[in-house]
C-alpha cells in the first residue's frame, strides 16, 4: 500500500482501517542475518471471537394446524394486501448496499462486498479480516495484529513485528580501500539517499535506492576531492551535502532528487563542516562546524548565506537538528568534553542554553515531531553510551545508558533519530571475550525512555572489530534507514538497512 493506512473513504471513523505493508526483503551476498537480536516480542494476538447462533422458534416446519390469515391492507401505499419483499439478515436495503457509499444502516460498503481481506462482508453488515482487527491473519502476511494504532510495541500498525528487517545492502564505493557510509535522507517519494566515501581518503559518492532498495542512481562528489560529514533531505526534495576540502575549508552542496548540483558554498577561512541539518521552514539549512572556533550558518532555499555566528568557548561543533517551529537544536562539547546544548529560534535567537557535564562526548541530536530533544553521545570512562531526552524548555526528562558485559569493551553511539512516539539510536559495540568482536548497535526506545527491541549486526568475515552505524533517519512512514559500515567477505563495505518502526 502507498500509506500507512489504506485510503477507504468507505469505512466510518470509529473502524480505522490498517493496511499491510509489504517488506521486501534484499540481503546482500554478504550480509547474514542481524546476529543476536533481542527484537522485543508482541503479545499474543486475541485470537478468540464469539461464535454467532441461529435462534429456533420449536416449531415442525412442515406442519400447519391453521389457514394463513388473511393480509392486512397497506394503508400508506393503497395496496390491500400481499407478500412483503425479502430482504437479508443484515437488515440493509438492498438499494444502497454495494453503491460504495456507507449508509446511515451500513457499517461498511466497498462497492464489492464479497468478504475479500481489506474489505466488506455480503449485505454490507460488517468488515471482511484486515490489519488491525486483533486477529494475525498468517494467510494475509501478518506477522502479527494487536489491535492497536501503536508502532514499536512489539507489532506496528502495519502487522509486522517492530524491529523486523526489510531489507539491507551492501556496496564498494572504492576497491582498493575500505569505505564508510556517512550519511541517509529519505525523500518524499520513498527513496533512500546514501552518503558514503572511502575510508580515511577523500572522494564522496551519492547514490539513491528506491523504497525496496533497488539501485537508482549514483554520482561522485569530485568537487575539490571533498570529505563527506553529513547528509539531509529538505521538505522538497533537494539534496544538502556537508563536506569538507583539502586545504580544510568547510563546503556545503545542494542537490535535485536526481543528484544535479543546485549550489555550494565554501567558506573563506580554514574550517569543517561537522554536520547540517535541513529546516522545518521550507528549504532553509543550518550548518555548523569548527575551525579557530565552533561556527553556526544558515542558508536560504536557494543557498545565500543569510546569517553567520561564531561561539568561542567550546571543544568542538558536534551536530544540529530542525525542530517543529522553524529553529534548530546545536549540541557540542565543552572543554571538559561534556554535553553543551542550545535551542534556537525560527528567527536565529537563542532561546537558552544547557550543559550537562555527567553526559560525555556528545555525537548528535534529533528532535521529535512534539519538540521533545534527543541528545546522544558517550561515556568512554564505562564504557557506556548514553541517551538524554529533554523537554521544549531544556529541562530533564530521562536518561537512558547501554553498555556491554565485559570491562574492557564498550558502546558506542553515533547517531539518533527521533519517532512520532519514540526515538532510535545507532552506534557500534566492542567484546574481547571470547574473542575480539564489533557490532552494529540499532536499539529503539518509547518516548517515556523504555527499551522497545535492537540489534546487533556483524558481518561475515569472521574481523568484526571495525564496523559500526554512522547515520540514521526516519522515512515519512515511520521506518528507520541506517548507513555504516559492515565487515564482509569481498571487504570492508558501505551498508544500508532498512527496519520496519
Amino acid at each position: 500500500m502507498a500509506g500507512r493506512y489504506a485510503s477507504r473513504a468507505k469505512f466510518s471513523s470509529t473502524y480505522p482501517l490498517r493496511s499491510r505493508a509489504v517488506a521486501a526483503l534484499i540481503l546482500g551476498l554478504s550480509v547474514t542475518a542481524c546476529g543476536s537480536d533481542d527484537v522485543a516480542g508482541s503479545p499474543d494476538p486475541d485470537t478468540t471471537g464469539s461464535t454467532g447462533s441461529t435462534d429456533t422458534d420449536g416449531l415442525d416446519d412442515e406442519s400447519t394446524t391453521a389457514p394463513e390469515p388473511e393480509p392486512e391492507p397497506d394503508l400508506t401505499t393503497g395496496d390491500e394486501g400481499g407478500t412483503e419483499e425479502p430482504t437479508d439478515d443484515s437488515g440493509v436495503d438492498d438499494e444502497s448496499c454495494g453503491d460504495g457509499v456507507v449508509s446511515p444502516q451500513e457499517l461498511c460498503d466497498d462497492g464489492i462486498n464479497d468478504g475479500a481481506y481489506g474489505g466488506c462482508l455480503p449485505g454490507c453488515g460488517g468488515f471482511a479480516p484486515y490489519c488491525g482487527d486483533g486477529i494475525a491473519q498468517d494467510q494475509h502476511g501478518e506477522s502479527c495484529d494487536d489491535g492497536n494504532e501503536a508502532d514499536g510495541d512489539g507489532c506496528n500498525v502495519d502487522c509486522a513485528l517492530s524491529g523486523t528487517l526489510r531489507w539491507s545492502l551492501t556496496y564498494d564505493v572504492d576497491p582498493l580501500a575500505p569505505d564508510v557510509g556517512r550519511g541517509v535522507a529519505a525523500l518524499s517519494s520513498g527513496d533512500v539517499i546514501v552518503l558514503s566515501h572511502p575510508q580515511e581518503q577523500s572522494g564522496a559518492d551519492l547514490r539513491a535506492f528506491s523504497a525496496d532498495g533497488d539501485p537508482q542512481w549514483d554520482t561522485p562528489l569530485v568537487e575539490g576531492q571533498p570529505f563527506a560529514t553529513s547528509l539531509d533531505a529538505t521538505p522538497n526534495d533537494e539534496i544538502v551535502i556537508g563536506a569538507y576540502t583539502v586545504p580544510a575549508t568547510a563546503w556545503v552542496l545542494s542537490t535535485t532528487a536526481n543528484g544535479l548540483p543546485t549550489w555550494d558554498d565554501a567558506f573563506d577561512e580554514p574550517a569543517t563542516t561537522r554536520d547540517l541539518a535541513a529546516l522545518a521552514d521550507g528549504g532553509n539549512i543550518a550548518a555548523l562546524g569548527f575551525g579557530s572556533s565552533g561556527w553556526l550558518r544558515r542558508y536560504s532555499a536557494n543557498g545565500l548565506p543569510t546569517w553567520t555566528q561564531s561561539i568561542p568557548g567550546i571543544q568542538s561543533m558536534q551536530a544540529v537538528a530542525s525542530s517543529p517551529d522553524g529553529g534548530f537544536v546545536v549540541v557540542a562539547s565543552t572543554p571538559e568534553f561534556g554535553l553543551w546544548i542550545r535551542r534556537y529560534g525560527p528567527n536565529n535567537q537563542a532561546l537558552w542554553t544547557q550543559e550537562f557535564l555527567q553526559h560525555e562526548q556528545p555525537s548528535d541530536v534529533s528532535v521529535g515531531p512534539d519538540g521533545t530533544i534527543y541528545a546522544t553521545g558517550n561515556n568512554f570512562s564505562d564504557g557506556e553510551l548514553w541517551l538524554l531526552s529533554l523537554d521544549t524548555n531544556g529541562d530533564e526528562l530521562w536518561t537512558q545508558t547501554h553498555g556491554v558485559n565485559d570491562t574492557n569493551g564498550y558502546a558506542r553511539s553515533t547517531a539518533v533519530a527521533a519517532t512520532t512516539n519514540g526515538v532510535f539510536v545507532v552506534g557500534d559495540s566492542l567484546v574481547t571475550q571470547p574473542d575480539v568482536t564489533g557490532s552494529i548497535l540499532v536499539r529503539r526506545y518509547d518516548a517515556a525512555g523504555s527499551f522497545q527491541w535492537g540489534h546487533t549486526i556483524t558481518g561475515p568475515s569472521g574481523d568484526g572489530s571495525d564496523q559500526s552505524a554512522e547515520a540514521c533517519a526516519v522515512d515519512s512512514q515511520g521506518n528507520l534507514l541506517v548507513v555504516g559500515d559492515l565487515d564482509t567477505l569481498a571487504g570492508h563495505e558501505v551498508w544500508v538497512a532498512k527496519y520496519a518502526p
